[in-house]
């Protein structure tokens, strides 16, 4: 809490001389690596708390962090995929993994992975969402206005959805409903 990372690491690695199950400590030091931008030693204590809980879904998302922000999105496809092969129903590994697949522009595949992420949950809003851009970057704005009309069924529709279906609209040359949604974005 007062900004020294070297220090909680120390305090969190003592802890973990008491207690090795304590998952949580594990991403908290991860926490910490990624506040002095070590994202590899990040990486290496959330792989223990993932090893402890699977289901971590912090861990999960800050895994995909240090892949994304050290730009080594590969490495991150490969280990989620072999994650995956492991834990197949984790919506979040799916999600990560499908964004994974956006950043290096294999829109297929990052579809299929939001896509099953939808199918572990089908309420998972951002699952939707970045199955629509997917869908967009792909010029598929029909089926990307549907997605994004769905997350409307899951929380409340904010001015980017309305701008993004605008954007839709406005590309399949529907100059009415892109008007109707750009005015529903500004509103």
């Amino acid at each position: 809490m007062m900004g020294d990372a070297e220090s909680a690491i120390s305090s969190y690695k003592s802890a973990l001389r008491l207690d090795r199950s304590l998952e949580d400590v594990y991403l908290f030091i991860a926490f910490e690596f990624q506040n002095l931008q070590k994202y590899g030693h990040a990486a290496r204590y959330l792989r223990k708390c993932l090893q402890m809980n699977p289901d971590n879904e912090p861990a999960l998302y800050e895994m995909s962090f240090c892949f994304d922000v050290t730009h080594k999105f590969k490495a991150g496809i490969r280990f989620f995929n072999a994650f995956l092969d492991e834990q197949p129903y984790s919506k979040v590994a799916w999600y990560t993994l499908g964004h994974l697949y956006s950043n290096i522009k294999d829109y297929h595949r990052a579809l299929e992975a939001f896509d099953y992420a939808l199918v572990v949950d089908d309420t998972f809003a951002a699952a939707w969402v970045n199955k629509a851009n997917c869908l967009v970057a792909l010029e598929q704005y029909k089926e990307a206005i549907v997605c994004y009309k769905e997350t409307f069924k899951l929380e409340e529709p904010d001015a980017y959805s309305f701008l993004y279906i605008g954007e839709c609209y406005e590309n399949l040359e529907d100059h009415k409903q892109a008007m109707d949604y750009y005015q529903k974005a500004v509103e």
